[in-house]
C-alpha cells in the first residue's frame, strides 16, 4: 500500500511537471511569436542561399502569400511540400524579426494545382563571380536576421533591409542595404552584378547598367 502510495505521487508530480512546462512554453510562444491564419503561397522561390555574417550558408525558401506578404522560411521550417499555388495551415514570425517565419505548416495543394516537379529542398549549403546581367521583373523589400549573437546571456539579433530582385531568367539575388550604397533598384532596371560563387543569390557587388 505504501508503494501504491508512493508511485501515485510520483506521477501526480509528473503530470504536474509537464502541465508547468507547457504553460512556460505557450508563455514563452506568445512573447517572441505571432501566430499568423491560413493563407495561399502566390509564389515561392526555393533553396534561396543566405549566407550569416560570419560566413555560414544557409538555404530558405522566400515566400508570396496571397495578401502581397513577403517572408521567408529557413528549409528546416517547413513542414510540408512547398509551391505556387500551395495552401498554408498556419505559420508563426518572431516578433524581432516578423519578416522571418519561425514555423510554416503547409496544407495538401487541391488537385486542379498541377504538381511541381519539386527540387529537394536542402537546409545547408568565398570567391566572388564574375559580372552577370540581367532586367530585373519584380522587386521588394524584406528584414532580414543574418546573425544572432548572445551577450551577456542576451540576444543581439542583427538586421538589414534587404533588397530582393527577381530578373527575367528566373533567378533571384539579394542585396544587403549596406552593400547597395544608398542604390535602390526596381522593376524595369537592368543591372549588372557580382556574387560569391558558392552562393549566387546574394549579390555584392551590384550597379545599374545598359543592355
Amino acid at each position: 500500500m505504501k508503494n501504491f502510495i508512493i508511485l501515485l505521487l510520483l506521477l501526480g508530480g509528473a503530470v504536474t511537471l509537464n502541465s508547468c512546462q507547457k504553460e512556460e512554453d505557450n508563455w514563452a510562444e506568445e512573447l517572441l511569436l505571432d501566430n499568423h491564419g491560413r493563407t495561399t503561397v502566390k509564389k515561392v522561390y526555393k533553396n534561396v542561399t543566405f549566407v550569416s555574417d560570419t560566413f555560414i550558408p544557409f538555404k530558405c525558401c522566400v515566400f508570396t502569400f496571397a495578401d502581397g506578404a513577403h517572408k521567408y522560411a529557413q528549409n528546416l521550417r517547413i513542414d510540408g511540400a512547398v509551391g505556387n499555388g500551395y495552401p498554408v495551415e498556419g505559420y508563426q514570425t518572431y516578433k524581432a524579426c516578423p519578416d522571418e517565419i519561425y514555423q510554416i505548416t503547409m496544407g495538401t495543394p487541391s488537385s486542379r494545382i498541377a504538381p511541381e516537379n519539386n527540387q529537394v529542398l536542402s537546409t545547408r549549403g568565398l570567391i566572388l563571380s564574375g559580372y552577370k546581367e540581367g532586367r530585373i521583373v519584380e522587386d521588394f523589400t524584406m528584414r532580414c536576421r543574418f546573425t544572432t549573437f548572445l551577450i551577456l546571456g542576451f540576444p543581439l539579433i542583427t538586421q538589414f533591409d534587404t533588397q530582393f530582385l527577381e530578373l527575367e531568367n528566373g533567378n533571384l539575388i539579394y542585396i544587403k542595404d549596406y552593400r547597395s550604397q544608398g542604390e535602390t533598384f526596381h522593376a524595369g532596371d537592368y543591372i549588372r552584378y557580382k556574387t560569391y560563387t558558392l552562393n549566387p543569390n546574394e549579390a555584392v557587388v551590384i550597379e545599374k547598367t545598359e543592355p
